[in-house]
């Protein structure tokens, strides 16, 4: 059986997940590098690190590509659903 203290961990960084987290997770999941991201979405990749590294945000039709490339609903990419409910 798993600790409480690792549950409660996980609940916490799940909640607390920012958009560059969540897209960085979302990409290494699919395996890709930002590069084969970037040229997925028709986007540069500077600006795809830009996400990642928290500098910029997406604007809304970014936030829909991604959201239909990865299969997620834009709240998840802006932290805002926990696909991982228990």
């Amino acid at each position: 059986m798993v600790p409480i203290k690792y549950f409660i961990n996980y609940i916490n960084y799940n909640i607390n997940m920012e958009f560059k987290d969540i897209l960085r997770d979302l990409r290494q999941e699919k395996g890709l590098t930002q590069e084969q991201l970037a040229k997925d979405i028709n986007f540069s990749m500077s600006i795809v690190n830009k996400w990642e590294n928290g500098k910029k945000k997406p604007n809304f039709k970014a936030l829909k590509i991604l959201a239909k490339y990865f299969n997620v609903s834009a709240n998840r990419l802006l932290g805002l659903e926990d696909i991982n409910r228990i």
